[in-house]
């Protein structure tokens, strides 16, 4: 069976989401739960097929604000996981370095603000993963 191409528009003035089927033809749906199954069914009585067997792609049709603010949410999503990712590198090779001067596990926890099992966790990885750290930190402070 061929893939039908969906748009769905929420408009405000009919408190509903406008369905398009390309070559198909036109819908409501009163919620965003609904739009697919709507869709199905609006390609079904169409086609003279099963509902459940339909296969679509639906593009939900967004204000440009909106899509914007999304589009800014994902990045600030994007850029979160990366500081975190870049936070626990230095983390770990802080933890690394403290351990490497002989400093208890105890008072390293302490200056990292980290529990004791945390700095024997960022401490335990063999050598050469602790060289691939450095060298992400170091690449990171130079991006």
């Amino acid at each position: 069976m061929a893939t039908f191409d969906v748009s769905a528009e929420y408009m405000t003035e009919a408190s509903a989401w406008v369905i398009r089927v390309d070559g198909v033809g036109a819908a409501a749906a009163k919620s965003w739960d609904e739009v697919t199954s709507v869709a199905a069914r609006l390609i079904a009585e169409a086609s003279g097929g099963d509902a459940s067997a339909v296969d679509m792609r639906v593009d939900w049709l967004l204000p440009d604000d909106v899509a914007d603010a999304l589009d800014a949410a994902d990045t600030h999503a994007r850029e979160e996981q990366e500081a975190h990712h870049a936070r626990m590198l230095s983390l770990r090779r802080a933890a690394r370095l403290l351990r490497d001067v002989g400093m208890p596990g105890r008072d390293a926890a302490r200056i990292l603000g980290i529990s004791k099992s945390r700095v024997f966790q960022l401490t335990a990885e063999d050598a050469e993963d602790a060289a691939d750290v450095a060298e992400a930190v170091d690449t990171a402070k130079g991006a």
